[in-house]
């Protein structure tokens, strides 16, 4: 056996590729070999400490004599071998029974060459009659040998990014259960101090000192500040639950309006929009729940007089586009690639509503899951517009 045996078996292992089935593209290299070669008796064989595993074959051939073949005590596992008459030749490395059985006339041994520079396996070819093979024929198929084990580098390569992906899946399912289950269990000593808070400065306010009643003041607004803060984090956990995949029939105007109805819109605001009826095939909750955040956001931080915001949406052709503009302060551009990110507050102009960073973390993680980009567009002092897509 080789001298590196265990690393040549370590190998084959990592390629996770012995108990499953013959692969067809395996069997395309036996097409290409038969044309450059001309004979039937071709192997893609793979070979572990106990066991010989063809990828393919192209007819039956005893089992010791590929194994053999290819572990002959003469032959280093890196070697390539062409023999072109073993029978007449006076120094072949094979063993010597298979020539006086006259089972091999021509032999070529190709190792594939896995990583480390280790031989997992071999392509192997061999002919009962005497084959003469041209210097460009064997460098064909030396190239042809290298592409099988290039091969085999690649699909381990996917095997451990799938892997390395579940795990990842896995871990991300143990943080969102985390994220969820302390947001959910901080509400509730955060809504008693809140509470106890209220409680002091209307039942004690007259027998406060102004320090004190500033300290309980302070200690109202962190808390309060922090129960946002909080059930922004549980509203993040959520929205990878919300089902995007729950695909149904939706007429866009009154969408528009049902949003407009449940966010909060000052007298001095006007959201406006097509009313021509146009509907379309997509999540409701999550489309819904990117109008209001957006919606929600473009009010909050608006600074006009007259302010305005304006749903505007079209048609592509694999994608839905919604459009959301308005009058506000607009984001500076070096603010405008993160304020996607979670937890990121930027300052629009002189508004001091500085938010908890949460919303637009939200919007754009349905949009993604929904198929789609967002981006925003802006300039301070005339406004913002967020444009996102759909997949259809």
């Amino acid at each position: 056996m080789p001298t590196n045996e265990q690393e040549r078996i370590k190998a084959i292992n990592d390629y996770y590729i012995l108990d499953f089935l013959p692969d067809n593209e395996f069997d395309d290299v036996v097409n290409i070999v038969k044309e450059l070669w001309g004979s039937d008796s071709i192997y893609v064989s793979l070979i572990d400490s106990t066991r010989k595993w063809y990828k393919c074959s192209s007819t039956d051939m005893p089992a010791g004599l590929i194994k053999d073949l290819i572990f002959d005590n003469h032959i280093k596992n890196e070697d390539s071998i062409f023999i072109e008459d073993i029978r007449s030749s006076s120094h072949t490395p094979v063993n010597l029974q298979f020539a006086e059985n006259k089972q091999v006339g021509s032999l070529l041994h190709l190792p594939l060459l896995c990583s480390a520079h280790i031989a997992c396996g071999a392509l192997t070819i061999i002919d009962q009659s005497v084959v003469d093979l041209s210097e460009r024929k064997l460098n064909a198929l030396r190239s042809l040998a290298r592409q099988i084990a290039d091969n085999l580098e690649l699909r381990r390569k996917v095997n451990d990014l799938n892997q390395v992906q579940i795990e990842q899946k896995s871990a991300y399912a143990d943080l969102e259960k985390f994220s969820f289950v302390a947001s959910h269990d901080l509400r509730s000593p955060l809504n008693n101090i809140i509470s106890l808070t209220h409680l002091l400065k209307e039942q004690f306010e007259s027998e406060m000192s102004d320090e004190v009643r500033e300290y309980v003041s302070f200690l109202n607004n962190a808390a309060m500040q922090l129960a946002d803060l909080v059930t922004g984090i549980l509203e993040y956990s959520r929205s990878s639950q919300i089902l995007v995949d729950n695909r149904e029939r939706i007429n866009i105007p009154e969408l528009v309006q049902e949003v407009a109805n449940l966010v909060h819109t000052p007298e001095n605001i006007e959201i406006t929009f097509d009313k021509e009826e146009q509907f379309i095939t997509a999540s409701r909750i999550a489309l819904k729940q990117i109008l209001m955040n957006l919606c929600d956001n473009a009010i909050k931080h608006n600074d006009k007089p007259d302010g305005k915001i304006k749903i505007k949406f079209t048609e592509a052709k694999k994608y839905y586009i919604f459009e959301i503009a308005d009058n506000g302060p607009g984001i500076p551009p070096e603010d405008q690639r993160r304020i996607f990110e979670l937890f990121e507050r930027v300052k629009r102009g002189n508004d001091h509503k500085d938010g908890i960073g949460v919303g637009l973390a939200i919007v754009k993680r349905l949009v993604e899951k929904s198929g789609g980009e967002i981006k925003v567009e802006s300039e301070v002092g005339k406004g913002t517009t967020f444009i996102f897509t759909i997949q259809k």
